[in-house]
């Protein structure tokens, strides 16, 4: 792992020890396992992951997310980011995001190639069960054998919670890499379905599934993915309307379904 990976990697863990000592309240943190299967004999792969978020001063706050994704002999990656955001009081938050990645190799290639990505992103409280998330940003791809520059990315996730214990979501997300690859830029769509368990009694669990179809080009070449997650959240409320985290943001992810 390079030292700017390095280096950024024990920021994200720093705050995520600090901020406690810093904040006025803690929001809400989660902690999850999951597993995804990849169509067209791409393989599979687990992910750990880690989110924290904290009010700092006043209605300024920051999260923290931590991910490691391990395929079965192809490429994996790592991600930690940072979310600086202003809260409003009707449940509105806006503000700045920073996500640093790296692409790990079986047994090594001689090279780790790296993506930062920052942009602006929005969490918008349509109703105490609606929330509809926005961002856009814009990417660097360092460390290949070959020239790449980075691109933009834009998408949204809207979710909608069926009472205290369903929650149902769809997603887009566009990776503009024009200037950086041939293909010309990646798309992915997704819905998902989230199940809240515990609550009432014990550790509150949250059960997830979610389909994925990622489109490079102009739509000739299609890759489908299936996760399956269960996550722990610790703090707020545990259940479908409790308050959502912001997602992670960046490209590796879908490189990896298209190179994995």
């Amino acid at each position: 792992m390079n030292n700017a990976h390095t280096n950024f990697t024990a920021a994200v863990l720093a705050s995520f020890i600090a901020a406690p000592v810093a904040a006025q309240e803690h929001q809400r943190s989660e902690f999850s396992l999951g597993h995804t299967s990849v169509s067209d004999g791409v393989a599979s792969s687990f992910t750990v992951a880690a989110k924290s978020d904290w009010t700092i001063s006043g209605a300024f706050g920051v999260q923290g997310n931590l991910a490691f994704r391990d395929s079965d002999g192809a490429l994996s990656n790592s991600l930690v980011g940072l979310h600086g955001y202003y809260g409003f009081g009707s449940g509105h938050r806006i503000g700045l995001f920073f996500q640093h990645e790296a692409l790990l190799f079986p047994g090594g290639a001689g090279f780790q190639p790296t993506f930062q990505t920052i942009g602006l992103e929005a969490m918008i409280a349509l109703s105490p069960a609606a929330n509809l998330e926005l961002f856009v940003g814009s990417g660097e791809i360092d460390g290949f054998p070959i020239p790449l520059t980075g691109g933009t990315l834009y998408g949204m996730e809207g979710s909608y919670a069926f009472g205290p214990n369903w929650r149902g979501r769809l997603n887009y997300k566009v990776i503009d890499l024009e200037a950086a690859l041939p293909v010309g830029s990646l798309s992915e769509m997704g819905i998902g379905v989230d199940y809240y368990l515990g609550g009432g009694s014990g550790v509150p669990v949250i059960l997830s599934a979610e389909a994925v179809r990622a489109t490079a080009g102009f739509g000739s070449d299609k890759v489908d993915a299936v996760t399956l997650k269960i996550t722990i959240p610790i703090g707020g409320d545990p259940g479908a309307s409790g308050r959502k985290l912001f997602g992670d943001r960046g490209f590796s992810d879908s490189v990896l379904a298209y190179g994995g």
